[in-house]
């Protein structure tokens, strides 16, 4: 894991400045703490920052061809690069690194754009190909690693992280309005969006060709496009359940093997669940063979409701895991809040991301570079109770079911207070939530109903406009990205595409995932994120994965050989973190720099907010009267806002088309 940026002129005559690619540097020096390099020619400039973990002593980037024409800064990892540089020295290739990013160089000078087939991994690279006079930057198939750029008076610019881009002086600092509609009804701006106008996130698994004016070409030219998806096409013969469940299990035993292989100690999340207690597992399957010993790193919780360490010891013990620990109080979510919001660049609707910086700074203390984490497991698999919700759902659609099922009171059973419960709060729930057949967001409509709570605390003119500019807008920003055919498509594989492409890609991976990892010179990987796993079960019957409401049928299967009943057939218990009690400490107080965002002086006359609803929000927060999820989200959208919108020093909405 790395940091790139980079710069290109509109004009091939112009040159790139060399102290603003240095400035960008700078500010992705958190990303690669063990080197730097740079490289300019022209109106091109290339800079990274190294993380390394493959390839110690040679992998310095940028990289180069043979013959210098092809210049490469790449992000991330290729784990299938030994087989690939193998093929390719067959080929007559010459390497001069052992670094893995190299063979991406090569494969280039074959195939071109197309040599993104071939890798297998997470990766955000920029390729200067001077034969073509044009640069190739692309993303990897799930967005593991990011990848932003923004269009300036004289050229493009790129960054791994937003905070580089924002080093140029001609790089406006406003926000997209529509980008935090987004956030707080999908968790996330939806790429091409970021919270900040004009600064553009390339989606995952897209290309985007730049290339300046010149003789041949009269005109700059920005050329997009998507090298990869998932197809949720049914196979016709998918063999047995028991066959694909084997299947699975050695795609992910091949995948968590290929995923340990690293030049420096390589540990894994342990949460308690079946997710990552089945990482570790094989991992430390794979490292007894190789006689070197598996470390785990766990969060634990002073609230019971949110802790798992009986869960955590019990797997340590019967996998022989050596386990550290780091614990989260009331208020210690509050301590670093700030330090979060400027690693996540964007607001944010949940304070979880907060403590899983604290347990990135314990492995990377406890000797480890890297760490296998379970993420895209629920996506794969259907293990979200958002499913099992949508299921019922439709029952009740069909008219054979009622908000009254004895099923529903096995939805949501971690939240103190879930919305669709029994009782009062439940039958208005559900009948405010008829669903509709055609509509593609559907399967997100109980996280937008959440969401919606938020807009309360706009300022009257700005929340009109949220409601007939900016929700149909962000709206349209995730359906239009859906394949021309969704709406036909089967409706949990409907469900799952806007999980990969929403929550996933923006959220988990991003602000919950690389930015708080990096934010400690920390790499994750995601073996349930192989690509051929991913492609086999989007294959597969969707009654394999979740059949009435028993989910992750499947992996549970998969997993029999190698976990006990006990720890196989745990219920689903995402993780999550005390939102309002984790900000506020003991005393109902926030941490000083915190309050001052919300004293009464800085809301009255707040451009965006309507102050006396903030305020009242505060109050009943402070109370422990904000006990609903909605509350909660307001609560964190509103310090986080306030939060990014200071320290990135945000003071006006940038209006686009």
């Amino acid at each position: 894991m790395c940091g790139i940026a980079g710069l290109l002129q509109f004009t091939l005559s112009d040159r790139a400045s060399l102290a603003e690619l240095s400035g960008m540097q700078s500010a992705l020096a958190h990303r690669g703490p063990d080197g730097q390099g740079r490289w300019a020619s022209g109106a091109v400039g290339l800079a990274h920052t190294r993380l390394a973990l493959v390839g110690l002593d040679s992998g310095a980037q940028p990289l180069s061809s043979e013959d210098g024409q092809i210049q490469l800064v790449l992000n991330g990892e290729i784990y299938n690069h030994r087989e690939l540089r193998a093929g390719l020295e067959r080929r007559g290739h010459r390497f001069a690194t052992d670094s893995d990013s190299e063979v991406v160089v090569h494969l280039y000078e074959e195939q071109g754009e197309r040599c993104l087939d071939a890798l297998n991994g997470p990766f955000a690279l920029a390729l200067w190909d001077q034969r073509q006079r044009r640069l190739l930057l692309a993303r990897d198939r799930f967005g593991m690693r990011p990848l932003y750029w923004t269009e300036r008076r004289a050229g493009w610019a790129f960054a791994s992280e937003i905070k580089a881009l924002l080093t140029l002086r001609d790089v406006p600092r406003a926000l997209d309005m529509t980008a935090l509609c987004q956030t707080v009804q999908f968790w996330a701006p939806v790429a091409p969006r970021s919270a900040f106008a004009g600064i553009a996130c390339l989606a995952p698994g897209s290309w985007l060709l730049l290339q300046p004016r010149h003789p041949a070409q009269p005109q700059p030219m920005a050329l997009q496009q998507r090298w990869w998806d998932i197809h949720w096409t049914p196979d016709p013969q998918p063999g047995t359940f028991e066959e694909a469940a084997h299947r699975v299990r050695e795609r992910l035993r091949a995948a968590t093997e290929q995923q340990l292989q690293a030049d420096v100690p390589v540990g894994v999340y342990l949460s308690g669940g079946l997710d990552s207690t089945a990482l570790a597992a094989l991992a430390a399957q794979a490292a007894h063979r190789h006689g070197s010993p598996l470390q785990a790193f766990a969060l634990g919780f002073d609230d019971p409701a949110y802790d798992e360490t009986p869960q955590q010891d019990a797997v340590a013990q019967a996998l022989g895991l050596t386990l550290q620990r780091i614990r989260v109080g009331r208020g210690d979510i509050g301590q670093g809040f700030e330090r979060l919001v400027w690693h996540a660049e964007t607001p944010l609707v949940r304070s979880a991301a907060a403590p899983l910086m604290h347990l990135a700074r314990l492995a990377r203390q406890g000797g480890v570079k890297a760490v296998l984490s379970g993420e895209g497991a629920d996506e794969v698999f259907a293990g979200y109770d958002l499913f099992k919700e949508l299921r019922i759902r439709r029952l009740m659609a069909g008219g054979t079911a009622s908000w009254r099922s004895a099923p529903l009171r096995r939805l949501y059973p971690y939240l103190r207070q879930s919305p669709v419960g029994l009782g009062g709060l439940s039958a208005r729930w559900w009948s405010t939530s008829t669903p509709d057949a055609d509509d593609p967001l559907l399967p997100l409509r109980t996280r937008m109903q959440v969401g919606n709570r938020f807009a309360a605390l706009l300022h009257p003119h700005w929340r009109e406009r949220w409601e007939t500019e900016h929700v149909p807008a962000a709206h349209a920003g995730l359906t239009d990205s859906l394949p021309a055919d969704f709406t036909r498509w089967p409706w949990l594989a409907r469900a799952r595409h806007l999980e990969f492409k929403g929550l996933l890609a923006g959220y988990l991976l991003s602000s919950q995932g690389d930015r708080v990892a990096m934010a400690e010179g920390l790499e994750l990987r995601h073996p349930y994120l192989d690509h051929a796993l991913v492609d086999d079960v989007a294959r597969l019957p969707s009654a394999w994965s979740l059949r009435g409401l028993n989910d992750k049928r499947l992996l549970r299967e998969a997993l029999r050989p190698l976990l006990p009943a006990p720890l196989r057939q745990r219920a689903k218990q995402p993780y999550r973190a005390p939102d309002v009690s984790g900000l506020l400490g003991p005393d109902g107080q926030l941490p000083p720099a915190l309050e001052d965002l919300v004293s009464a002086d800085a809301l009255h006359g707040h451009p965006w907010l309507d102050a006396a609803a903030a305020t009242r929000l505060l109050t009943k927060c402070r109370q422990g009267r904000a006990v609903s999820t909605s509350d909660q989200q307001a609560f964190v959208t509103l310090l986080s806002l306030l939060s990014w919108q200071r320290q990135f020093d945000v003071k006006a909405v940038g209006e686009r088309p």
